[in-house]
């Protein structure tokens, strides 16, 4: 697992580094917290319009790629 190889490699640095570490584990943890998968999705200009047509849409309307030769 990750956690146990990002274990080991803090800690063979110097605990003025792992002090570093933690600092930017924290930042990431609390900017990541503040937006959720669906704002960023919004985000993202008309992504998430075109899936909700695509829900909303009957099956009948759904184009298969190897139709279209991709």
């Amino acid at each position: 697992m990750i956690s146990s190889q990002v274990l080991e490699q803090l800690e063979q640095l110097p605990e003025s580094l792992q002090v570093e570490v933690l600092h930017y584990a924290e930042y990431l943890s609390s900017k990541y917290q503040k937006t959720s998968d669906m704002d960023y999705l919004k985000s993202i200009p008309g992504y998430v319009d075109s899936i909700e047509e695509v829900i909303k849409s009957p099956r009948s309307e759904w184009v298969n790629a190897t139709e279209l030769g991709l």
